[in-house]
């Protein structure tokens, strides 16, 4: 959900809206999710609403069992192996930047 300045955390809802669960809470930080290829996990990264540092998670689709991956400057993209065994994404600045690939842990 979005909220300005204060950032926004990441929810799970059904498609019809009701049922929401916020999963995140981190005030003044900025969150963004993606499921894994067979549903069982979320990654997200966080930034801080003014930083440039940003964390790469994975949790549970109810919120538990959340795990720091890794730590990075400014994160451009992520996304899951076709498989689910690694996760994927691109940092570094502007015009620097590397891909890098690490492996979920099981």
């Amino acid at each position: 959900m979005f909220h300005g300045k204060e950032g926004c955390d990441i929810w799970v809802v059904d498609i019809d809206g009701s049922n929401r669960k916020q999963l995140t809470d981190i005030p003044k930080n900025w969150e963004e999710g993606m499921w894994s290829p067979d549903g069982s996990k979320i990654a997200y990264y966080s930034q801080q609403v003014d930083g440039e540092k940003y964390e790469i998670w994975a949790m549970n689709p109810d919120g538990s069992d959340k795990r720091l991956l890794t730590k990075v400057k400014r994160l451009g993209d992520a996304m899951w192996s076709p498989d689910g065994s690694k996760i994927a994404f691109v940092a570094g600045k502007l015009h620097n930047r590397d891909i890098y690939v690490i492996d979920m842990p099981k």
